[in-house]
């Protein structure tokens, strides 16, 4: 049977040190030297064609964008295909994760969540994924694609902090605020004060996540901000 990684290799090879990542088991409280082969990974946890469509669906063309994020010092220009990459990238890494709860959901399937999404080849692709998983009340898989394909997306570099980052086993971390109980009653509230079109546009998007933040190297990392929490913000 073949390793699943939930997280790809050449991501966490972009954490390493001397071909050794810093492994910190939280359970024992303990920091190690590993191989990133033996970290985020478990054996057969993916079926075997879903494992091999992981990396020649997404990893294999998404490797040459991620090399040119983290060695970019200052500016960075994407064109529409890179993008695209990008963010189907993200999709399928939020939803790859080695998660009981996302399996046991009713309602989704797991692996067929990260197949559909893998198989988005265009832009349009995603629209349609977006309709069909509406039409299915694909519930999972619609508030990730919300979040991701409808966020704002930022880069974020710690060169002058000189402070690294960490990837924790799902890969992202979510940041979900006060608001998240709140957020369609004060964003209707907004639509019937002052009905203009981007208020409607924000609602389409919103999700209760407020940002995501995806660890891309020990100096980079690449964030998704809703754009109700953009707004709030003011940022």
């Amino acid at each position: 049977m073949l390793r699943s990684h939930f997280i790809p290799q050449f991501i966490l090879r972009a954490f390493c040190e001397s071909d050794k990542i810093q492994y910190m088991n939280l359970a024992s409280k303990t920091v190690e030297s590993r191989n990133p082969r033996s970290v985020f990974s478990e054996v057969g946890y993916y079926p075997e064609q879903l494992e091999r469509d992981l990396c020649d669906k997404i990893e294999r063309d998404f490797a040459p964008v991620h090399k040119k994020i983290i060695s970019s010092r200052y500016k960075m220009v994407f064109d529409a295909n890179e993008m695209f990459l990008l963010k189907k990238y993200l999709l399928v890494a939020s939803l790859r994760i080695k998660s009981d709860e996302l399996k046991q959901i009713p309602t989704d399937d797991f692996f067929k969540n990260v197949d559909t999404s893998l198989n988005c080849s265009t832009k349009d692709d995603f629209n349609r994924l977006m309709l069909n998983a509406k039409l299915e009340s694909n519930l999972i898989l619609e508030e990730f694609f919300k979040h991701i394909v409808g966020s704002y997306t930022i880069f974020v570099k710690t060169n002058h902090s000189k402070i690294d980052f960490i990837i924790p086993d799902s890969g992202s971390a979510d940041y979900i605020g006060g608001y998240r109980e709140k957020k369609f009653e004060v964003m209707n509230g907004m639509i019937n004060m002052a009905p203009i079109p981007l208020f409607y546009d924000i609602k389409m998007k919103m999700t209760r996540h407020d940002y995501t933040i995806f660890p891309l190297s020990k100096n980079t990392a690449v964030l998704c901000v809703n754009p109700f929490y953009k707004l709030l913000v003011g940022k």
